[in-house]
């Protein structure tokens, strides 16, 4: 009780490779037949359920998005990426549960994205090249070019990291 509830210390699941508090309970919802039928085929997250699985991909991969006028990133809801991305109001209320780390997060998701990769040096398995990447993300865009395309208005010139068309913008136009 004091390891998981106090000292929130967290457990490696030999399963799935996620980090958990209560490995005993984690093993009643997590095997290896559920995450094997339950791997989104576009980004290769695994999920316990069939309906967590569908609900990620009608939530992350079929919705519409928008472009940030501010940053020219392709978000699925503009509102929540104003206010935890360029809002001027203090949200940092995540910190990071590894001991001696002082970074805050304005979102648990970011907190513990950050303790897995960083951390605990969790690594995910591309599903093309079978590779092992610490932001798989980035890695499927950038290698396999599976990522939102970002295209200039200006020239017509095509990147896939909004950040680097943002630049591109700056620079030469």
């Amino acid at each position: 009780h004091m390891q998981m509830i106090h000292l929130k210390e967290r457990i490696l699941c030999n399963i799935c490779g996620d980090s958990v508090r209560n490995l005993h309970y984690h093993h009643q919802t997590c095997n290896r037949e559920n995450i094997s039928k339950n791997t989104c085929q576009i980004c290769t997250k695994k999920f316990t359920c069939k309906k967590s699985l569908e609900t990620h991909v009608q939530t992350v991969h079929e919705s519409e998005t928008k472009v940030c006028s501010i940053c020219l990133k392709e978000v699925k809801n503009l509102k929540k990426h104003l206010k935890f991305i360029h809002s001027e109001e203090e949200l940092t209320k995540y910190s990071c549960e590894s001991p001696g780390c002082e970074e805050m997060f304005r979102t648990k998701q970011s907190a513990d994205k950050h303790l897995k990769r960083v951390h605990l040096g969790q690594k995910d398995q591309c599903h093309i090249c079978c590779h092992w990447f610490k932001n798989l993300t980035s890695h499927l865009g950038q290698v396999h070019q599976l990522s939102k395309k970002h295209m200039c208005s200006e020239c017509g010139k095509v990147f896939y990291k909004s950040n680097d068309l943002k630049v591109h913008i700056e620079k030469v136009h």
